[in-house]
């Protein structure tokens, strides 16, 4: 009956439910994004590439099982969607495992998007600023407000500012 309180609470409830569901996604979207804005910035590739080759793969498994780790002390609820399955990622057994989760995802890329690549390496190729200080710059950030060891993410945030901070062709 929807003249009850009862009623109205649970259409909050779920309403607040939906809310955080897109929230985390939002969340868990915008720091793969960066994750894999980050690898493409450095390596100058095809999207596919810097998940199918090793030393690409594992610096992306640190980066997302950071980014997790951020996500958890936030209390954002993650799940496994957009191009990276971020939990198969940050929750395998071994960073073998882990490697291979985003290998299958440079497979399918490499299949389905050959030349596929980040907007973060567009940009960079365009000669237009990267958008470093909003992205990885903030998880830098929030990981120390929050006290998360993330030295990845910081690690990388250096890097891409030292590239974002060059002369830019005219």
């Amino acid at each position: 009956m929807r003249g009850n309180s009862a009623w109205y609470i649970g259409k909050i409830t779920a309403l607040f439910d939906e809310i955080e569901g897109i929230a985390g996604r939002a969340w868990l979207n915008s720091r793969c994004t960066w994750a894999g804005n980050a690898r493409s910035r450095a390596a100058r590739c095809a999207t596919n590439t810097g998940c199918i080759y090793g030393r690409f793969a594992a610096l992306a498994v640190k980066l997302v099982s950071e980014a997790v780790a951020l996500a958890q002390a936030r209390g954002i609820t993650l799940v496994d969607q957009s191009p990276i399955p971020v939990m198969s990622v940050a929750h395998a057994q071994d960073l073998g495992s882990a490697i291979e989760v985003l290998r299958e995802v440079g497979r399918t890329m490499l299949d389905q998007a050959p030349s596929h690549r980040m907007s973060a390496l567009q940009d960079l190729e365009a000669g237009r600023r990267l958008e470093v200080h909003e992205t990885l710059g903030y998880a830098a950030r929030e990981a120390l407000r929050l006290q998360v060891s993330a030295p990845t993410i910081a690690l990388c945030y250096e890097i891409v500012s030292a590239i974002d901070s060059l002369p830019r062709a005219a």
